[in-house]
């Protein structure tokens, strides 16, 4: 039995605006020494722009610096693994999205970034977000029992698996971290939310009807559908959101292989 993964030792590789923005190769190539120093081989990278998606305007800074920890880390042979949410957005038109913005860049003792250190993010994410010339408020999951879009836990949107433009942005974003040499990445947050009511968007009614003939209620007949385990067409639509999931992951990891 290979026990190589038994033996790692894993740390956690904080960034955030400084390291992005001001930090040179040699000040991440001392705190790449420090993690050596203690014996780690694998950090995780964990930044105050985890929401990956909302800071597109930043990507080809965020990735620079991830390829400069990725050079550092590696100069003492330890293995870096990218990690960020694969789906969550701030939502700055809600109180409470405008708090969890505020939280994430200045919350933990590592993170002490504010608004005004990414001025991009305001104006990208109150207007109408686009990447790649596609509206990302249209990849949006939508709540069955509404018709509505998804707000999640964290007072976030979160997107839908299987909304094609959706899948296009994020396996570009993914080709990207790729080439800077990461050894791995963590694909965070991948999961329905709205309590369970996620998603009938028209992308997956549509793929829900061909993949099983059967057609998602609307919000009106909900009620009655939700958790009625006796009704083949709910059984059908859970195994149809974990199927999602799953496929939205193998696409990943087939790109990884490629």
């Amino acid at each position: 039995m290979d026990t190589t993964a038994w033996d790692e030792r894993f740390g956690w590789f904080w960034f955030n605006a400084d390291e992005v923005f001001h930090q040179t190769q040699e000040d991440l190539e001392r705190k790449a020494k420090e993690f050596a120093d203690t014996g780690i081989t694998t950090v995780i990278n964990f930044s105050s722009t985890h929401f990956r998606l909302g800071f597109a305007p930043y990507w080809g800074e965020i990735n620079a610096c991830i390829g400069r920890i990725v050079k550092a880390c590696h100069k003492y042979g330890i293995k870096v693994v990218e990690h960020h949410s694969a789906e969550l957005v701030h939502d700055l038109n809600s109180t409470a999205g405008w708090k969890r913005l505020e939280e994430d860049l200045g919350s933990f003792t590592n993170w002490t970034s504010t608004v005004e250190d990414w001025p991009k993010i305001v104006p990208f994410l109150k207007e109408d977000p686009t990447i790649d010339g596609k509206r990302m408020l249209e990849w949006r999951q939508i709540d069955g029992r509404t018709g509505e879009p998804v707000v999640s836990v964290y007072a976030s949107h979160c997107m839908c698996y299987n909304n094609p433009d959706y899948r296009a942005v994020y396996l570009r974003y993914v080709e990207d971290l790729i080439r800077v040499g990461v050894d791995g990445i963590m694909n965070d947050d991948v999961q329905y939310f709205g309590d369970g009511n996620a998603c009938t968007c028209v992308h997956c009614r549509k793929k829900f009807k061909q993949q099983t003939g059967f057609d998602l209620p609307e919000p009106k007949d909900w009620s009655s559908f939700y958790r009625d385990y006796s009704n083949p067409v709910f059984l059908a639509w859970e195994r149809f959101r974990f199927q999602s999931t799953e496929d939205f992951y193998r696409m990943i990891y087939a790109r990884y292989e490629e």
